[in-house]
């Protein structure tokens, strides 16, 4: 959970790097608060059918956009790669399959264009 607060935190910070153990946390929360605020769209009668979402699942997507995308250009620089790779999701299928090997790539240990590495920080 301290992956989720911490990207949440850093929300508009797109410099800097992220371990993979911090971007996939923050991802599998994420996802899991996104159905079960739809599942909670459904029971409250809020959800939209033809949308896909409902007011409180509509809400979080928005709210969480930045934090998203912030954590994954600081992923994507952990391996060295600019955050800007992030455009690939408007391929269908072939970017968002692209970015999940590169967000499960290995780290570049120790220091690299942009900046040194997460877990030195910590330590």
């Amino acid at each position: 959970m301290g992956h989720y607060i911490d990207a949440w935190r850093q929300g508009f910070v797109f410099s800097g790097r992220s371990t993979r153990q911090a971007f996939w946390w923050f991802m599998l929360i994420h996802v899991l608060i996104g159905f079960g605020l739809i599942i909670f769209d459904v029971f409250t009668g809020t959800f939209v059918m033809e949308v896909g979402l409902g007011a409180f699942s509509a809400l979080y997507s928005v709210a969480s956009v930045f934090p998203s995308f912030a954590v994954g250009a600081r992923r994507l620089h952990d391996i060295n790669f600019r955050g800007w790779w992030q455009v690939l999701l408007v391929v269908p299928l072939l970017g968002v399959t692209i970015l999940c090997v590169l967000f499960a790539l290995r780290s570049n240990p120790g220091e690299n264009r942009f900046g040194d590495h997460p877990l030195a920080q910590a330590g």
